[in-house]
């Protein structure tokens, strides 16, 4: 149970589970959702402060 002052965040990531091509494709696939998260983890210190 998390506190009712608690804020949620909902960030519409793409499932890279579902690429599809060539290895190399889908491993770009990856790639660009977790260059993604750490962008959207790192701009979170807006939010704190």
């Amino acid at each position: 149970m998390l506190p009712p002052q608690t804020k949620s965040l909902h960030w519409p990531l793409s499932d890279p589970a579902q690429a599809t091509g060539t290895l190399e494709e889908q491993l770009q696939e990856f790639r660009k959702v977790r260059d993604e998260i750490k962008k959207l983890v790192t701009s979170l210190n807006n939010y704190v402060h």
